[in-house]
């Protein structure tokens, strides 16, 4: 099992995709979440994900950002 953080080696459309499978930002209670996903070049891999909300007058944008990325399974 690798332990380094390998976000910066995912392609975007994987990260997007584990993005999705987590509940909407703005109905979430908890500040970060994990989820796991396949990427085809490194296996499994645990997505590290952190709550943010910007406001800018009186609007507010909630929203999820990946914040790093574990191997969990190496490719077979």
């Amino acid at each position: 099992m690798n332990l380094e953080n390998v976000l910066s080696s995912v392609p975007g459309e994987y990260v997007s995709a584990a993005l999705k499978t987590l509940q909407s930002a703005l109905t979430d209670t908890t500040s970060e979440r994990a989820t796991e996903y396949d990427v085809p070049e490194l296996g499994r891999v645990r997505f590290y994900f952190k709550r943010f909300t910007s406001k800018k007058g009186k609007s507010r944008h909630t929203f999820w950002t990946a914040e790093r990325a574990m191997v969990v399974r190496d490719p077979k």
